[in-house]
């Protein structure tokens, strides 16, 4: 069984085309920080927001996410320190987390907003999957998070197989429990493994350690949660904890809960979903379409559209793109 089921996942600063996933089955994550070559996938350091890297949108609040390798936890010390939102592991697959519904209840008990997540396991059955979560959070309160589906263990399922499962599951648990789920996971695993677009609908829960603002996976363009470290001191937790953060306010994230904000992030109005073979730039502020490039307004280098919000690193030559938009 994985030591950090949800925290094991971790897309670090990394600039190269291959997957970039630092697991806790290692050693300690590590950043990984080397210069692309052109056509490689763009990361980021984390100082500037580029054209696949999208920093918050203002104001953000701090929560964590828990497990029972987080041990028996004192709530009121969790909260009275700052964190206001929790998020607790319900299992990993068909492995029932053995903290879960004392975990549960105490969130809410404290007057902190409370999520749930399953680690995926998509060589399962997404079926019996689902209905264990539905099982233990029934429909959810209204100010309950959706529930998130944890994306980051391959389990040797084919991407199609896998982009199915999680359909499945996803429909199953939006039935059951009244909202539609959040997806975690990491842009390179998201990328690498599972490489669907049907999932932009549902609020992103991005994991990467050491930048300021995280490189995403397509197709989204923004994210509600932002997963930054594993490495936490939280008062009230005896163990190393994983720090999150939501993309808006206390009142957006209860707005989000209830169901009356976009998925998209923190944006009051966010922009729009990409179409199946363009990019969001934020460097324009519109989509642009399939082997457009951009010359970022962050680092004055070149980017193209090379499918669905997949942005790569041109280096300094837009000579193979259709579309050429250089800042003034």
């Amino acid at each position: 069984m994985l030591r950090r089921p949800l925290a094991h996942l971790v897309d670090v600063t990394v600039r190269s085309a291959l997957p970039a996933l630092c697991l806790a089955l290692l050693a300690a994550p590590v950043g990984c920080v080397a210069d692309p070559g052109a056509g490689q996938t763009v990361g980021d350091d984390g100082a500037r927001e580029s054209e696949s890297v999208r920093c918050a949108a203002g104001t953000t609040i701090e929560g964590i996410d828990v497990s029972y390798w987080d041990g028996t936890i004192d709530w009121n010390k969790v909260k009275a320190s700052g964190k206001v939102f929790a998020i607790a592991r319900i299992g990993d697959g068909t492995y029932m987390d053995p903290m879960f519904d004392k975990n549960w209840a105490a969130i809410k008990s404290v007057g902190m907003i409370r999520g749930a997540y399953q680690f995926f396991r998509s060589a399962e059955d997404p079926v019996k999957l689902a209905d264990l979560v539905v099982s233990k959070v029934g429909k959810l309160g209204a100010d309950d998070l959706p529930v998130t589906i944890d994306v980051e263990a391959a389990d040797g399922v084919a991407a199609a197989t896998y982009e199915a499962r999680i359909q499945t599951w996803i429909a199953r648990v939006t039935a059951g429990t009244g909202k539609a789920p959040i997806v975690y996971t990491g842009k390179y695993f998201w990328n690498d493994n599972v490489k669907s677009t049907a999932q932009a609908g549902n609020a992103l829960w991005i994991a990467q350690y050491g930048p300021v603002c995280p490189d995403l996976p397509s197709p989204w363009i923004d994210w509600k949660f932002f997963q930054y470290s594993e490495k936490g001191s939280v008062p009230g937790i005896s163990t190393a904890v994983d720090l999150d953060r939501f993309n808006g306010t206390r009142d957006a994230l209860l707005a989000f809960a209830h169901g009356t904000a976009a998925s998209g992030g923190g944006a009051s109005t966010p922009p729009p979903a990409p179409a199946a073979s363009g990019c969001w730039s934020n460097t324009l502020g519109v989509e642009v379409p399939l082997n457009t490039c951009v010359q970022s307004k962050s680092d004055r280098l070149w980017y193209q559209c090379s499918g669905a919000n997949k942005w790569v690193d041109r280096a300094s030559d837009p000579a193979a793109c259709v579309s050429v938009h250089p800042l003034p």
